[in-house]
């Protein structure tokens, strides 16, 4: 990856900003702390990976602004690719992944976000912790790759290499090889299944004979049964035919009965009907009589319901005009009442008004006293504001003195309690300083004593190492003995026995020689394994004596940490002793001026003079508080006296008032009377009401005879029935009498009829009785055929279904010579697959080329480190360690790890002992060496370097040889960014990136 032009809006410090990196090789970012040199490297992160080092996802966006976006265009391969990356502070973000083509930039984004990150990811080969650990050495994360365990640091190693994808290829011939082995155990399954069916062949033979011979016996008896019965079935034809015309003949017996019956039942219905209307034809006179009575009734009850009808019009409009009338006359007699009650208002109101006049000259005085003190009290009221505003200034001030003079007392208390534990400590000084000399010299003592320790647990730990390889080779050893012992028993006994290499079969020639050679083979494995066993007794024993004396060391080192704990704090006191000394006479200082401020009184100068001219202004002003109350109490005695002034003029106007308005409520009064009488006795309404009792008197309705009338017609309402039947049974009664003849003559047909098939019957009875019946016979061989007949479909069955499943053995028989062909394929595939799960495993190929990349790390790095510290420093890589505990899974005494030695010239120590120089030297050599290495494999192009700060902990010299380290590895990359804010340093560079900041946020400005 090689950036080509980074453009930035509204990111970190940046408003608006752009750079192109064409031209530059070896470039270094400056500017001051805070100017925004990080943040430019951070805008290309952000950009590909959306991670930067600030916490929330918000916080890249400028401080006030709402959006921000990165434009970030780079080179890989042969293809120039663009990233557009945006972020809304309350919103979602975006990300366009584009490529040149045409001169024109296309997008190849996903999705979404993260389908589109993955396919940069997958286009880089790197993801953003992989880039950091390698090419790109953050502020303050130099120590990153250090810090991270052995499985960590395997895990960056792994995806720097690209060795990801062997674990895709193992896991696809692990897939492969579980599928192969589930494949086998379903045909084992249905071998087993199979040649189970098998064992059963013979059974199916013997059962198919005797079904046979079963078969031939009942289908003889059956043909037997089936003539007898083809015999009787003849004999016995004549009497089946008389019992179906019997049958017949007996059917046609009961239906003539039913008829006959029916006949009957219908002949007594008519009668009854016919005698129903004779009853009614009986009482002729009679019904016609009430009939004619019921109609003129009727007509009477029409003539008087017209009349009713009059009759409640006129009373509904009397009774209307009535309440009409009455409404009106109290109407009038309502506003009558309403205007005598006006009049006695206006009588009350014109008592009221005259007994306020009559006080006219008291209240006019008491107005004029009135205003005489609110004049007064106003002037008072200006002169009072003032005195106040003096009076709360006076107390403010009073107030500011006594709290500047608890302030400064409070002070010289507490600088009084501070200085007693100074003066304390002062005293102690002596014996701290006699202690830290005692400590120092008996850490150094131990110090001298723990570099020999270290000396011989390096020596102790190559022993082990030695002793491992050792026991590794005698087993391995082992193993490859019983290897060629079994393949050698196997090619003695198989006549058949395979190549071990191609699995082609042997002749006796090639056997032999195969023999041959295992045979010699042993005798050199036994030889090395009495030689190996020989060492590891040697190491064995001087793994021994090394334990004891570190052991022996160890009990001497003991009280280290108590030592070093003590000689930390006591030089840290003495450290602090000319503090305390200097804040000792601070504190005496200040006590004294203090004092003497308290003591003459001279603090606040000013505000003692403000104070003096308050007090002459108020002394000025004269104002009595008690003048001021007397004044205010007569303006409230006399406050009310407007009010009634007021009133007094009111009661002059109302009662001017007053006089008309009972003038013209008496003239309503009379006018009102008027009418009241004039509606009562000869009003348009009375007139109305006279003439509609003259119009009832003339209809003469009653209701006394309307009921009459009405009861009546309810008494002969029946008699309108019974006419229409008298009228119906007239006509009727001839008809019936006429369907009375028929069905008597019907009555004897059928009983002609049923006499003459009562004597059919009985010949054909007599007839019957005269033959042999079969019937019994013939069921009895009817049911013994058809127990032969489903004896022989069952026998049929049996032996179907027997020829079917041996048809079924015989394609088995080759199904299990297909399947026995196929498990042995599938094998051969299984061992195939197995074996490539382990060679592209992480203890397969992974773990052979990270060893192989090792040797080349570690060197690449110690020619850095040597350069950097004056060949003062050296690194070492340890694949394997000795176990804590041993597995059962395992034999071995040591695991796999990725640990790193650090050793100087007084021997190997921790890296947190190292200083802060000599851990960046350390870091900066590890993170270069990674980074060259990986640049130089054709399969992970980073072709780009990142190196931000950490060049402060560092010299004059120790600058000087980084910069010569960067120009030795410079060819290896096609740019190398390096950002710090040290003059020296930025001048070793010609091409500089100067960051600055500005009202507008941070600029860029390139110098080449």
């Amino acid at each position: 990856m090689i950036p080509k032009k980074l453009i930035l809006q509204n990111f970190l410090s940046y408003r608006q900003a752009s750079l192109n990196f064409d031209g530059l090789h070896t470039a270094c970012i400056c500017g001051a702390n805070g100017a925004g040199k990080s943040s430019l490297l951070e805008a290309i992160t952000w950009a590909i990976w959306g991670k930067t080092r600030a916490k929330a996802s918000e916080d890249v966006i400028h401080l006030g602004e709402k959006n921000t976006r990165v434009d970030f265009e780079f080179s890989y391969g042969e293809q120039i690719y663009r990233i557009i990356r945006t972020k809304q502070r309350k919103g979602g973000s975006t990300l366009d992944f584009q490529v040149l083509h045409n001169l024109q930039f296309n997008s190849i984004s996903g999705k979404g976000v993260t389908e589109t990150q993955e396919r940069i990811n997958d286009c880089l080969k790197v993801d953003y912790d992989t880039f950091s650990n390698s090419a790109y050495l953050q502020q303050g994360q130099a120590d990153k790759f250090m810090s991270y365990g052995a499985a960590q640091r395997k895990d960056i190693l792994v995806k720097l290499l690209k060795l990801d994808d062997y674990d895709k290829i193992a896991d696809v011939a692990k897939e492969s090889a579980k599928k192969y082995g589930e494949e086998k155990t379903r045909l084992q399954g249905q071998w087993e299944l199979l040649e189970g069916k098998l064992e059963e062949k013979e059974s199916y033979h013997l059962a198919l004979q005797n079904l046979s011979q079963d078969l031939t016996y009942h289908q003889g008896e059956y043909h037997q049964v089936e003539e007898s019965l083809k015999q009787v079935q003849l004999l016995n034809t004549e009497r089946d035919t008389l019992e179906k015309e019997l049958s017949w003949q007996n059917n046609q017996l009961m239906e003539m009965k039913n008829k006959l019956r029916q006949c009957v039942q219908e002949k007594e219905i008519l009668l009854q009907e016919i005698k129903d209307l004779s009853s009614i034809l009986s009482q002729e006179r009679e019904i016609i009589d009430n009939y004619h009575l019921l109609q003129s009734c009727l007509d009477e009850d029409k003539v008087l319901t017209h009349s009713f009808g009059l009759y409640k019009q006129f009373v509904s409009e009397k009774n209307q005009l009535e309440e009409t009338l009455r409404q009106e006359i109290s109407s009038l007699e309502q506003s009558i009442r309403e205007t005598n009650f006006k009049l006695e208002e206006l009588a009350k109101s014109e008592q009221d008004l005259l007994k306020v006049i009559s006080e006219r000259e008291k209240i006019i005085d008491d107005v004029e006293k009135c205003r005489y003190y609110r004049d007064q009290l106003a002037h008072l009221d200006s002169v009072r504001n003032e005195f106040n505003l003096l009076q709360q200034e006076e107390s403010r001030l009073i107030k500011e003195l006594e709290k500047e003079e608890a302030r400064l007392s409070s002070r010289v208390e507490q600088l009084q309690k501070q200085e007693l534990p100074l003066e304390e400590k002062v005293r102690a000084i002596p014996t701290i300083r006699q202690d830290y000399f005692q400590t120092k010299e008996a850490l150094k003592v131990i110090y001298n004593q723990k570099n020999y320790l270290t000396r011989v647990e390096e020596k102790k730990a190559d022993q082990l190492l030695a002793k491992q390889r050792l026991v590794d080779y005698k087993s391995s050893i082992a193993q490859r003995v019983e290897e060629i012992n079994q393949k050698l028993a196997t090619l003695q006994v198989d006549n058949n026995a395979l190549c071990p290499v191609c699995e082609s079969p042997l002749d006796e020639v090639h056997l032999n020689h195969v023999i041959g050679n295992g045979l010699e083979e042993l005798r050199g494995l036994e030889n090395s394994a009495w030689q190996y066993e020989s060492d590891i007794i040697q190491c064995d024993r001087t793994l021994g004596e090394l334990t004891q004396e570190i052991q022996s060391l160890k009990n001497q080192l003991s009280e280290e940490d108590i030592l070093q704990k003590k000689y930390i704090y006591l030089e840290n006191t003495l450290n602090n002793m000319d503090d305390i000394y200097d804040q000792l006479d601070e504190i005496i200082t200040e006590k004294e001026e203090l004092m003497k401020l308290i003591d003459e009184q001279k603090y606040l100068p000013n505000l003692k003079i403000e104070l003096s001219q308050v007090r002459n202004k108020i002394k000025a002003l004269g104002y009595s508080p008690e003048s001021y109350s007397l004044v205010r109490e007569n303006d409230h005695k006399y406050r009310w006296a407007e009010t009634n002034y007021q009133r007094l003029q009111e009661a002059e106007t109302k009662l001017t008032k007053l006089a008309e308005n009972k003038v013209n409520l008496q003239q309503k009064l009379e006018h009102f009377n008027q009418q009241l009488t004039s509606l009562r006795d000869n009003s348009e309404l009375q007139q109305k009401i006279t003439q509609i009792d003259k119009n009832i008197t003339e209809i003469n309705y009653s209701d006394e005879r309307h009921g009459e009338v009405r009861k009546t017609i309810q008494d002969l309402q029946n008699y309108q029935f019974q006419y229409l039947k008298l009228e119906d049974a007239k006509k009727q009664l001839p008809i019936l009498n006429n369907k009375l003849t028929q069905y008597e003559e019907k009555i004897g047909e059928y009983g002609a009829e049923i006499a003459e098939k009562e004597t059919k019957v009985k010949s054909l009875q007599e007839k019957l009785s005269g033959l042999f019946d079969y019937s019994n016979e013939l069921n009895k061989l009817q049911l013994e055929a058809n127990e032969k007949r489903n004896k022989i479909n069952q026998l049929l069955s049996e032996k179907g279904g027997i020829e079917k499943s041996l048809t079924d053995l015989s394609k088995d028989e080759k199904k299990i010579q297909s399947i026995t062909k196929q498990i042995r394929e599938i094998e051969k595939n299984y061992r195939i697959y197995t074996e490539l799960q382990k060679a592209f495993g992480k203890n397969g190929i992974q773990a052979l080329m990270i060893e192989n990349l090792l040797p080349q790390l570690e060197a690449e790095a110690n020619q850095i480190l040597s350069r950097l510290t004056n060949n003062q420093l050296h690194i070492q890589f340890v694949t394997q360690k000795e176990k804590v505990t041993k597995s059962k899974k395992s034999d071995s005494n040591f695991k796999d790890t990725l640990d790193i030695i650090i050793s100087d010239a007084q021997g190997t120590r921790s890296y947190e002992t190292y200083s802060g120089g000599e851990s960046f030297r350390i870091n900066f050599s590890i993170r270069l060496a990674l980074s060259r290495i990986l640049a130089q494999r054709s399969g992970t192009a980073l072709q780009l370097l990142i190196i931000d700060e950490g060049f402060g902990t560092q010299d004059d010299a120790g600058c000087d040889r980084l910069i010569a380290a960067l120009n030795a590895i410079a060819d290896d990359f096609a740019c190398i960014l390096t950002v710090t804010h040290m003059p020296q340093f930025k001048e070793a560079f010609q091409s500089r990136i100067e960051v600055y900041k500005t009202n507008e946020g941070s600029k860029i400005r390139l110098s080449v």
